[in-house]
């Protein structure tokens, strides 16, 4: 019997191999998805089976089964369809096309069957995390290597650029939460010709082009910059002087006299093998 809500209801499964057929839907060769003919006046949900490749994007058409929405063609997948290719997509329109979710719900991405990615609903991009905090967050467990990676094989430009350019927020910030531990860390790996491992300026002459401070209270007294190793040059060096950093403090007889000793000497900077 013909299934009871249907008004077209045709079963070939009882027929023998021979006598089974499908059914063909029309074939017509579209011109365009915003343009009804060659069909005149389709009533909404009109099938057909479109045999053209014409039209401009985004309204092009390609050979497929296509029905009329009342406004125009939409394909049942692929190019021209509401769905998202396997394969790419073209004729995409940016204010209307998107990957994506229409309500409050944040929107995750997968491989493996497990989050990888999550973009909340207000904007915050997690990766390794399902409760981003930052506009762009990254957690994970990377033992011996690093979480994140930029490369830059240019032989100018930079691999990674932190700028600010609203009040007194810093462009670029690193924490370290753990003894021993570096909050910010540079490299030159070429042992020969020039390089800088940290670099930092100022445009202002108010201001700092690398600056580093300690807590100035407690038992022990650190560094707020230390160099080590090879030449070290300082346009203006500014040591501590706390009683709590030294020992043996003892009067030194005779100062001016021992002043006296010290011969002066005069010099040319060695250009030649420690370039400026």
């Amino acid at each position: 019997a013909p299934a009871a809500s249907a008004m077209l209801d045709i079963d070939v499964s009882a027929l023998g191999a021979a006598a089974k057929k499908g059914l063909l839907i029309p074939r017509v060769a579209l011109t365009s998805r915003n343009v009804a003919g060659p069909i005149a006046t389709p009533t909404t949900s009109l099938l057909v089976y479109n045999t053209a490749t014409a039209g401009a994007a985004p309204n092009n058409v390609v050979p497929g089964f296509y029905y009329w929405d009342g406004a125009s063609w939409v394909a049942f997948s692929g190019q021209g369809s509401n769905n998202w290719s396997l394969l790419g997509n073209s004729g995409t329109a940016v204010a209307t096309n998107f990957l994506g979710t229409t309500d409050a719900v944040d929107f995750v991405i997968r491989t493996n069957n497990t989050e990888r990615i999550r973009i909340l609903s207000g904007g915050n991009i997690g990766i390794g995390t399902t409760t981003p905090t930052y506009r762009l967050d990254m957690r994970g467990t990377v033992a011996a290597t690093y979480l994140a990676n930029f490369e830059n094989t240019s032989a100018t430009g930079s691999a990674l650029q932190a700028y600010n350019n609203s009040g007194t927020v810093n462009a670029f910030g690193g924490i370290s939460n753990i003894s021993g531990g570096v909050a910010i860390y540079g490299v030159h790996l070429q042992n020969t010709g020039g390089g800088i491992g940290v670099y930092g300026t100022s445009n202002s002459s108010n201001t700092y082009g690398v600056r580093g401070s300690v807590p100035t209270t407690g038992a022990w007294l650190g560094f707020g910059g230390v160099f080590t190793g090879g030449l070290g040059y300082v346009n203006g060096l500014y040591n501590l002087s706390d009683a709590r950093v030294k020992s043996n403090v003892e009067k030194i007889n005779n100062a001016i006299e021992k002043i006296k000793k010290i011969n002066g000497v005069s010099y040319i900077y060695n250009s030649k093998e420690y370039a400026t």
